[in-house]
């Protein structure tokens, strides 16, 4: 049982990711900022915005206010039962 538990908590964390990564990029686009304008605003470098955008990677909730102060988003909702995730 464990394992799957296990299983389950890796399948919504991948759902998050990738509704995160997309609401980044949703918002980017609309604050007409390009992938190394954010990165440079975050102080990292560009493959690393590409990642997050593209769920390879996580974003924890430090970095995740990091980039909606940069992008002036100024909520987050994450729906759930689709954990879509959603800047407002």
């Amino acid at each position: 049982m464990g394992e799957h538990v296990q299983s389950i908590g890796s399948a919504l964390i991948g759902r998050v990711a990738a509704s995160s990564g997309e609401a980044i990029r949703v918002a980017r686009l609309a604050a007409g900022m390009s992938q190394w304008d954010l990165a440079s605003a975050l102080g990292v470098r560009q493959p690393l915005v590409s990642k997050m955008e593209s769920g390879a990677c996580g974003v924890g909730l430090d970095r995740m206010c990091q980039v909606m102060a940069v992008l002036g988003v100024t909520g987050l909702l994450i729906h759930p039962r689709t954990q879509e995730v959603e800047f407002i």
